[in-house]
């Protein structure tokens, strides 16, 4: 065997080891770092590297050698790098001086005499195009070669560096795959349990950029009541851009002029359409250069109905990349179907605990508001100003769900409106009278709530009397909600006592009482135990969560204190609010 043969063995070896080495990496870096070293060994270059391609379509450096340096992120077109990834095929500059180069050579080192590079290529991915799919070669990255004497480098040398190159684009991606799973996952976990919604859609505009790579992102929602599909949260532009946008990305979806958006709506699929799809509106199209977009469109469809609540548009830069992988779209399909799964009892549960609020209220102020037109000739004025009293008192709490319902949406809420209040006349009685209705409803006697030590009490406290009120009367909702069955047991019972700092004013009923081990997740956004929903009543599990909140509002707190026969509720006021405040 002669030397040659020897060095080609010995050079292959090194080649096999590389191969293994990077199979058993757990992270791209460190087989881009094999990749960069391996390649510097065979070619005896003086310094490279290797850069793969980001978000925003430019090359950057993800690991190097030789460079004092790191330099940024090059644009699409610079150098002898992007020359390689645009024909898809390695470069061998061994004379970067010669005319040849001179309109790709970008020099990184005036030493600098021969240049490799070789792109770094993942064959057969499955592409989505239009609705269907095909297979096509996708570009990552590059590993560039630089060397400070002519003529160093050769075909022979590429072939050898070749099977490297494909293992390591294949390990890439994959282990990229596995990187933007967990980052979803991760996500996932994130938005469990949040109650702003629209919370949850920024958190995952955002994630759809950060995570799955996607350059623009735009998430819009139809409008059911206005039969309209827009645009609500984007990233991937200025803000100005944003909001222009969002002005002008209105949509109806039985318009004369169907729009992309609306046919996703229509027809439930997914579509990647081309360029110049006559669907696009034009004027959106031009003015926020989407033509330099390639985008696909996910419909949100809601598991349980079918419904479709809205569209997600995703997009790169079609300058370095004109197509979107099947993968990469079935992460972002199934990211987006836990997302509305996510966000669906969320809104559901707004509905309800809204809808109960709101009925109730309005059922007080027609009832007064009747009582008042029949016997207003014979009442006397402390009774007329009393039932007035409770009117204004409904309307305090229509506007404080008002209120909750903008909260749920992301807006401010209204302050809260200091008052004088009294705890027992304005607060407790006027409570229980409110759901007096709901109490015969269940065939059980109202006088079976004894509230009669807090109403001949004199506390009075200055608080958001609509606030309290909605503390008090979420708390006796669930008491009669889930009362037992039978009327003889039905009993509540409400006190006051007071300690240094606080009246402390409780609530004890007989019903089911609380699970142990449930005690603190009662209170927690969404929760229902299943005894409650054994019970098979409507809840959203809100009522106890918002009733603790805004008790801490007050500085007070609300302390489950019995789990069972009777459960105790007690209601920490602080003793500083019976001042006035100045």
């Amino acid at each position: 065997m002669t030397t040659d043969d020897v060095n080609s063995v010995k050079r292959l070896e090194a080649i096999i080891h590389a191969m293994t080495s990077m199979a058993e990496s757990r992270s791209a870096d460190q087989v881009l770092s094999l990749l960069l070293r391996k390649g510097l060994e065979l070619s005896d270059a003086n310094w490279g590297w290797v850069q793969l391609i980001n978000s925003s379509g430019e090359l950057a450096v993800s690991t190097s050698f030789g460079v004092p340096k790191a330099p940024p992120p090059f644009s699409y077109g610079q150098g002898l790098f992007w020359k390689a990834i645009i024909e898809r095929k390695p470069q061998i500059a061994n004379d970067v001086s010669s005319e040849e180069w001179k309109k790709w050579y970008l020099e990184v080192s005036n030493i600098t005499r021969a240049e490799l590079s070789i792109p770094l290529i993942i064959d057969r991915v499955r592409v989505r195009e239009g609705t269907s799919t095909k297979l096509r070669s996708q570009a990552i990255g590059v590993l560039h070669l630089g060397n400070t004497e002519v003529g160093t480098f050769s075909d022979d040398l590429v072939s050898e560096l070749m099977p490297l190159m494909r293992q390591a684009a294949l390990l890439v991606d994959w282990l990229g795959a596995e990187k933007k799973l967990a980052g979803l996952r991760e996500v996932e976990k994130e938005i469990v349990g949040q109650k702003n919604w629209r919370d949850v859609l920024q958190t995952v505009v955002t994630a759809i950029r950060d995570t799955l790579g996607f350059h623009y992102v735009n998430v819009s929602l139809v409008d059911f009541v206005g039969n309209l599909i827009r645009s609500e949260y984007i990233v991937g532009m200025s803000e100005t851009e944003i909001e222009s946008l969002k002005e002008m990305a209105v949509h109806s979806l039985d318009g004369p002029d169907s729009d992309i958006q609306v046919d996703v709506v229509k027809s439930g699929k997914i579509e990647v359409p081309e360029g110049k799809d006559p669907r696009f509106d034009s004027a959106i199209f031009e003015r926020f250069g989407h033509h330099n977009l390639i985008r696909v469109f996910i419909p949100m469809k809601v598991p349980s109905t079918g419904e479709i609540i809205g569209t997600v548009e995703a997009g790169y830069n079609r300058r370095y990349r004109d197509f979107i992988s099947e993968r990469d779209i079935q992460f972002l399909q199934s990211f987006i179907a836990y997302v509305v799964e996510a966000i669906e009892p969320g809104k559901r549960a707004l509905v309800e605990t809204v809808s109960h609020e709101l009925r109730s209220s309005i059922v007080g102020i027609r009832s007064n508001a009747d009582y008042l037109r029949t016997l207003w000739p014979r009442m006397p004025q402390e009774m007329i100003e009393a039932k007035l009293s409770d009117m204004l008192a409904d309307c305090e709490i229509l506007l404080l769900n008002v209120s909750e319902l903008e909260y749920f949406l992301g807006r401010t809420p209204q302050a809260a409106k200091v008052e004088k209040v009294s705890l027992g006349r304005d607060v407790i009685v006027k409570t229980v009278l409110q759901l007096k209705p709901f109490v015969k409803e269940r065939k059980f006697d109202p006088k079976r709530i004894d509230y009669t030590r807090v109403s001949r009490s004199k506390i009075d406290i200055y608080a958001d009397r609509a606030r309290l009120n909605q503390v008090v009367y979420n708390l006796l909702l669930n008491a009669i909600k889930y009362a037992e069955d039978d009327p003889d047991s039905f009993s509540i019972q409400i006190g006051v006592t007071e300690n240094r700092e606080h009246f402390v004013l409780s609530l004890a009923d007989w019903g089911i009482g609380v699970k142990e081990g449930f005690e603190e997740s009662i209170f927690n956004y969404g929760f229902r135990a299943p005894d409650a929903q054994a019970k098979n009543v409507s809840g959203s599990g809100l009522g106890l969560t918002i009733a603790r909140a805004r008790m801490r509002e007050l500085g007070g707190d609300l302390i489950l204190v019995r789990t069972r026969k009777p459960t105790e509720f007690q209601l920490w006021i602080p003793k500083k609010l019976a001042e006035a405040p100045k």
